[in-house]
């Protein structure tokens, strides 16, 4: 679980960028990480200038 930060988007604010996100590829291996961390990740770098 991860830390709450201001830059964090909310389920829903996901909910409506996640239909722009790619599918997972077919016959891979399954996602191990949760894409709505990895853009909150992304989001707290750009905001934080980190």
């Amino acid at each position: 679980m991860s830390k709450d930060y201001p830059s964090n988007l909310t389920r829903a604010q996901y909910e409506l960028l996640s239909d722009l996100l790619p599918a997972a590829k077919p016959g891979g291996r399954p996602r191990s990480v949760d894409l709505w961390e990895i853009l909150n990740a992304i989001l707290y770098l750009l905001v934080e200038g980190v």
